[in-house]
C-alpha cells in the first residue's frame, strides 16, 4: 500500500513539474506571438488609436462589448455539435474551452492549435467528441464565410473591379459550387459515416471511422441550429469591423465598407500561414481592397489591428489565464473524470 502511494506521489510530482514548465512555455510563447503580430503592421498605428480614443471611444466600447457575444456564439455552436445537454456542458465551461483554443491557435498555422486548447479543459471521455464537433463547426463557419463572401464579391467585383459578366459568373459559380459541396458534407456527414462504417467494417480503418460515430446522432434540426450560430457569429464579427472602419476611415460609405469586409474576410481566412506571416497578410489584403477609397492607409491598418486585439488578443490572454489556472489533476485526468 505504501509503495503504491509513493508511486502515485512521484507520478503526481512528475506531472506537476511537466505541467508547470508546459504552462510557462505556453505563456511565454503566446506573449511573444501577440507581440510580434502587434509589431508587424506599420509603426505608428497605435498613436492613431490613442488620438481617436479621445473622440470616438463610444464606438470602440461598442466593438469591445460585442467581443464576448462573438465567442459565446462560437461556444453555442460547438456545444450544439457535441450533442451534450446543458447539464453536461454548460455555456461557461464551453466558453472557457473555446478561449483556451484561441490561446493555442496563436501558436500554430491556420488555427490548428485550437483543437488542442479545447481538449485541454474537457474530461477524456468527451475529447474525441470535441474534436469531431470542432471539425464540423469549422465546416459550418466556412459555409457562413463563403456565403457572405459570395454576396460581397458579387457587389465588389461588378462595381469596383469591373469584371465582365462572364468573369463574374465563373467566380460566383465556383464559389456557389463550393458552398453546395460543403453543405452536403455538413448535413450528410452522419450518412457518410454510416456508409463508411459498413464498407470498412473489419479493416484497419474501421476504428477511425467509428470515432466519428457521434455524427450519426446529429439530426438536421441540430445541425441547422449550429449553422445559424455560425452565421450569427459571422454577422457580429463583420459588424465589429464595419464599426471600426467608420471610426478610423469616416469617409468610407457604409455599403462600401460592408461589401469590402466580406471580401477581406473571404481572402484572409484559411490562409495556411504562421502567425507572423498571417499578421502581415491581413494588413496587405486590407490595403489592397480599400486603398483606392481611403486617403490614409495607416487608418485601414489600424482598423484591422484593433479588431485583432479585441477579438483575438484579449480572448487569447483570457484563455492563457484559464489554462494556467487549470489544475495538474485536470491536465492528467483519468478516463472516469467528468467535465
Amino acid at each position: 500500500m505504501f509503495a503504491k502511494l509513493l508511486i502515485l506521489k512521484q507520478t503526481w510530482l512528475s506531472n506537476s513539474r511537466l505541467a508547470f514548465w508546459g504552462k510557462t512555455f505556453l505563456v511565454g510563447a503566446l506573449c511573444w506571438a501577440l507581440y510580434i503580430q502587434l509589431k508587424a503592421p506599420a509603426s505608428g498605428w497605435y498613436f492613431l488609436l490613442a488620438k481617436l480614443l479621445s473622440s470616438q471611444w463610444p464606438w470602440l466600447i461598442g466593438v469591445f462589448v460585442l467581443m464576448p457575444l462573438n465567442w459565446c456564439l462560437e461556444a453555442l455552436k460547438w456545444r450544439t455539435l457535441m450533442k451534450l445537454n446543458a447539464a453536461q456542458l454548460p455555456l461557461w465551461p464551453a466558453f472557457k474551452a473555446v478561449a483556451a483554443g484561441v490561446a493555442f491557435s496563436q501558436l500554430t498555422p491556420n488555427r490548428v492549435g485550437e483543437y488542442g486548447g479545447r481538449l485541454l479543459l474537457l474530461a477524456p471521455q468527451h475529447r474525441w467528441n470535441a474534436v469531431t464537433a470542432t471539425l464540423l463547426g469549422s465546416i459550418a463557419q466556412w459555409i457562413a464565410l463563403l456565403s457572405g463572401g459570395l454576396a460581397g464579391l458579387s457587389f465588389w467585383a461588378a462595381q469596383y473591379w469591373h469584371w465582365s459578366a462572364w468573369q463574374l459568373t465563373q467566380a460566383l459559380g465556383l464559389a456557389g459550387a463550393v458552398i453546395l459541396l460543403l453543405g452536403l458534407v455538413y448535413f450528410k456527414s452522419g450518412y457518410v459515416v454510416e456508409r463508411l462504417s459498413g464498407l470498412l467494417a473489419g479493416s484497419r480503418f474501421d476504428a477511425w471511422v467509428k470515432r466519428f460515430g457521434n455524427w450519426t446522432q446529429l439530426d438536421t434540426k441540430m445541425l441547422s441550429y449550429a449553422l445559424a450560430w455560425a452565421f450569427a457569429r459571422y454577422g457580429v464579427y463583420a459588424f465589429q469591423y464595419i464599426i471600426l472602419l467608420h471610426v478610423f476611415v469616416p469617409n468610407l460609405p457604409w455599403p462600401l465598407a460592408t461589401a469590402g469586409v466580406a471580401v477581406v474576410f473571404l481572402l484572409q481566412t484559411g490562409l495556411p500561414l504562421p502567425p507572423i506571416a498571417a499578421a502581415l497578410a491581413r494588413s496587405e489584403i486590407a490595403l489592397w481592397v480599400w486603398a483606392p477609397f481611403a486617403q490614409e492607409p495607416l487608418a485601414l491598418v489600424a482598423a484591422g489591428w484593433v479588431l485583432f486585439i479585441i477579438n483575438i488578443g484579449i480572448p487569447a490572454l483570457l484563455g492563457t489565464t484559464i489554462i494556467v489556472q487549470t489544475s495538474v489533476l485536470k491536465l492528467f485526468a483519468y478516463e472516469n473524470d467528468s467535465v
